[in-house]
């Protein structure tokens, strides 16, 4: 059996991200860092502390993510959008796939994130993982096109 694959967590204290950290099956994915707004009271805390997965990752603050990157093999991400943009030359210079949920981008960050990351690392940098948000999003353009 091969071994799970090793996630960085970005905004793993969060709504999605504690979600993905719970969700995801032990025996395919191991969080491999976790990393949370340097004021969040959070880090310093393993997720097993923080009661959502039977991890000893510690929450780290963004200056621990390069570090996290190391020994990851796919970077998510689900955090505000400037703590995104501050992130993206650690993302970048990191090496690995990166997936991002992150909503409120501005079109300037987006082709920000997009100029940083092209030729360095696979991206997906989607705003909205929600079925139904997608589903409205899909509608919206299919309704300005009438």
């Amino acid at each position: 059996m091969s071994r799970p694959l090793r996630v960085c967590l970005v905004g793993a204290t969060g709504r999605m991200g504690t979600l993905i950290a719970r969700e995801a099956p032990t025996d395919r994915f191991e969080v491999a860092g976790a990393v949370a707004a340097p004021d969040d009271p959070g880090v310093g805390k393993t997720l097993r502390e923080l009661g959502v997965r039977d991890s000893d990752a510690r929450v780290s603050p963004p200056s621990g993510l390069s570090g996290l990157l190391r020994e990851s093999d796919v970077c998510i991400s689900f955090t505000s959008a400037q703590a995104e943009v501050s992130n993206l030359p650690a993302i970048a210079a990191g090496g690995v796939p990166y997936v991002s949920g992150t909503t409120g981008l501005t079109s300037q960050q987006r082709k920000d994130a997009s100029a940083a990351l092209t030729g360095r690392v696979p991206a997906v940098i989607a705003s909205n993982f929600s079925v139904g948000a997608n589903l409205l999003i899909a509608l919206s353009a299919a309704l300005k096109a009438l």
